[in-house]
C-alpha cells in the first residue's frame, strides 16, 4: 500500500471512472450469478426529432435504475413519465 496515492480529481477521465464502474459489475456478477446487465434509455422526441424528455440509467439482476431523467414542460412528457414511471 505504501506505493498507492490517493487523489481526488474534480474531472476523472472516463477510462477511469469505465474502468471503476467494470471492475464493480464484475465483482457483483461474480458474488451473485447475475451478468445481465444493460444500459436503458428511453427518449421522446418531438416532430422535429430534438428530445424533450427522457431518461438513462440501467438494468441488472431483475432490477432497473434511472440516473438521469429530464422532461421539458409539457402535458405530453409529463403524461409519457407518469405513465412509464407510475
Amino acid at each position: 500500500m505504501a506505493d498507492e496515492q490517493l487523489r481526488i480529481e474534480d474531472e476523472p477521465s472516463p477510462t477511469d471512472v469505465a474502468a471503476l464502474n467494470d471492475s464493480l459489475y464484475r465483482h457483483n456478477a461474480a458474488i451473485t450469478g447475475h451478468d445481465d446487465g444493460s444500459w436503458l434509455a428511453i427518449f421522446v422526441r418531438d416532430h422535429a426529432r430534438a428530445i424533450v424528455a427522457g431518461l438513462h440509467g440501467w438494468t441488472w439482476g431483475g432490477t432497473c435504475f434511472v440516473q438521469t431523467r429530464w422532461q421539458a414542460g409539457t402535458d405530453a412528457t409529463r403524461i409519457f413519465f407518469r405513465k412509464t414511471l407510475g
